[in-house]
């Protein structure tokens, strides 16, 4: 009985194995699938990768880093230094940006250019963004060096720096200006001398042209008045400027302009108690405490205007170089007056087209121009009487040479319309020898330029020598 029922076990297991073998699916031979093959396409498998950082749009205000570079001492009476620290100084205040990121490189003037180049590389390798030098003479220097970093902007003043990529110029016409100032000056003397330092002759045509817009504007007022304009032959002789001022003061000066990059001469005049015209900052240290009481005028650089162009430049990681220049009409260069100089002088200047301003530019104030009917002017007028005194002229029909006149053609809107005009519309259309027939020369004093010296003719040339080198010791 046992023996069958293991008979029955045998054949029921037999039998499972034979259908389980029926219901398997039929195989390519000498293949077998595994558990983990499917009849899907294999993909491929990308390793997984950090994607590469990205900077930020703009950087913050607390990653600026500057390098400013100088050719003198931080306090040496050097108006340019002065001014360029101020207006630094403001742009940064302006960005939030704190003064401690100025990396400031001062007395950087070896003969050799050596300690120059050693101050731009040390702006450059401590992480400056933007680097500024505050002197011509770095040009060369820098230019070199700017091709090393292109990652970092670099400008020199009054230069012809310009690459078109890292590396540019700026820099301030101060002919506009000097109008003003020289306008203020007349203004404010009673004695007909009017004294001028002068750093460069007709050599600088910068210079030469500041000096002619001063006196243009001494002339606007009193046509009788003399500019007696002492040459230094430097910009930065503090000694000598201060000897023009006690030559000058024996000519009978009593009120100084000037352009020259020391502030000896200015401050000595106002220490005497003379008025003085300053130009470039307002830094109360350069003229002494005499100086609030006897500048008439100020043309103040505001290189803030510059600064921070170049500035938002380095924040929005902008990298470019240009060439500009700042005068009165886009506010890099604010005047000031302590002797109400009347606000519709100051308007008809910003009314003057740039074009119709380059009368004051050295190309046309270095030729000779002919002589021409000048406005009617008295000593006790000021610019703002008429649109004459401001020096606009009319312009001949008779003749197509240069003048030094600035062309009418803008008309004067600050001008009172019953301002009677030097001529009537009648003259202006007939020939110019009519009017000269009608016209004595005492009534319209005219004004040209010194074929000889190349300035205005009321300007009166004292050339200060330079003192001879102590010997030196054998």
């Amino acid at each position: 009985m046992k023996k069958n029922k293991r008979t029955l076990l045998l054949i029921l297991l037999l039998f499972a194995l034979l259908i389980f073998s029926a219901c398997k699916p039929a195989e390519e031979a000498g293949h077998t699938m595994t558990e983990t093959e499917s009849t899907a396409e294999p993909t491929t498998t990308v390793p997984e990768t950090t994607p590469a950082p990205t900077e930020p749009p703009v950087r913050e205000a607390s990653e600026i880093k500057i390098g400013m570079i100088f050719y003198g001492e931080e306090n040496d009476g050097s108006v340019l230094t002065a001014a360029l620290r101020e207006g630094l100084l403001r742009a940064v205040e302006e960005l939030d940006i704190g003064a401690e990121q100025i990396l400031w490189q001062y007395n950087s003037r070896e003969a050799d250019w050596t300690q120059i180049e050693d101050s731009i590389l040390a702006c450059a390798e401590s992480g400056c963004q933007i680097i500024f030098g505050g002197a011509r003479e770095y040009a060369s220097v820098i230019a070199a060096i700017a091709e090393e970093y292109p990652d970092i902007m670099f400008s020199c003043i009054d230069s012809e720096l310009y690459n078109g990529k890292n590396s540019g110029t700026f820099e301030i016409s101060l002919a506009a200006s000097q109008y003003l100032c020289g306008a203020a000056a007349a203004m404010t003397d009673n004695t007909g001398h009017i004294g001028f330092l002068a750093s460069k002759g007709t050599a600088d045509e910068d210079v030469t042209a500041a000096v002619n817009a001063f006196a243009y504007g001494v002339w606007s007022v009193n046509p009788q008045a003399t500019v007696e304009t002492a040459v230094t032959g430097k910009w930065f002789l503090p000694e000598i400027e201060e000897q023009a001022v006690a030559n000058l003061s024996e000519l009978g000066c009593q009120v100084f302009g000037g352009y020259t990059d020391s502030s000896a001469g200015l401050r000595a005049a106002a220490s005497s108690g003379f008025r003085i015209l300053t130009c470039g900052a307002e830094d109360a240290s350069l003229y002494g405490s005499a100086g609030e009481t006897v500048i008439a005028a100020a043309a103040l650089y505001r290189f803030d205007t510059y600064f921070l162009t170049k500035l938002n430049q380095v924040i929005s990681r902008e990298i470019t170089g240009e060439a500009w220049m700042g005068d009165f009409f886009n506010q890099a260069v604010e005047v000031r007056s302590a002797w109400e100089l009347p606000q519709t002088a100051i308007d008809q200047i910003k009314a003057w087209a740039p074009e119709n301003a380059s009368i004051l530019e050295p190309s046309l104030l270095s030729a000779p121009a002919s002589e021409t009917t000048a406005p009617e002017s008295a000593g006790e007028s000021s610019p703002s009487d008429s649109s004459e005194n401001t020096g606009e002229q009319p312009a001949s029909e008779a003749s197509a040479e240069q003048t030094t006149e600035i062309p009418a053609t803008q008309p004067d809107e600050t001008a009172p319309e019953e301002t009677a005009a030097p001529e009537s519309e009648d003259t202006l259309s007939s020939d110019s020898s009519e009017t000269d027939e009608e016209t004595s020369p005492e009534e319209e004093p005219t004004i040209t330029i010194n074929e000889e010296t190349g300035y205005l003719s009321n300007i009166r040339i004292h050339e200060i020598e330079l003192p001879d080198p102590e010997p030196t010791e054998q």
